[in-house]
């Protein structure tokens, strides 16, 4: 990894930018526009959201580059994304790493989370491994992965 990230805690004034980030990140996989907007509607991150989560960004040279946000009570992944301009370069290895640092210094055992159909494989390179499926709330007849990772 050639590029120098700095991993630093969301702001919640952050999450505009966050749910730019997020689109555009989602635009990677081929979904129309329509279906982009029912994603975001879906997945959309509030203000609030992140003052309860766990949630950093990777920033190169100040500009958010990715974000990670872990629900604590929840026990749940909620959101990594990364810009499409980023992708492959480590940026999404450091946010995941910094996560379960942090969580294993919390005594988590595990975690549980969602994952793109498409970003399955990035998870079970890290050591995720799928337990189950759920039906999308936001397209009929796809079916999410429903993944866990043991710290």
């Amino acid at each position: 990894m050639s590029a120098e990230y700095n991993i630093v805690k969301a702001k919640a004034e952050e999450s505009i930018l966050l749910n730019q980030l997020m689109r555009h990140s989602l635009s990677v996989w081929k979904y129309s526009e329509i279906e982009l907007e029912k994603l975001m509607e879906h997945l959309k991150v509030a203000p609030e959201l992140i003052d309860q989560s766990i949630c950093y960004t990777a920033r190169l040279s100040n500009a958010i580059k990715g974000f990670i946000l872990f629900s604590e009570q929840e026990n749940f992944l909620k959101k990594l994304y990364v810009d499409p301009s980023c992708i492959n370069t480590g940026v999404g290895t450091l946010l995941w790493q910094r996560l379960i640092q942090d969580l294993r210094e919390k005594n988590f055992k595990h975690i549980n989370f969602l994952s793109d159909p498409n970003a399955q494989g990035f998870y079970e390179k890290k050591g995720a491994f799928k337990i189950g499926r759920r039906a999308s709330k936001v397209f009929d007849g796809v079916y999410i992965p429903i993944m866990r990772y043991t710290l």
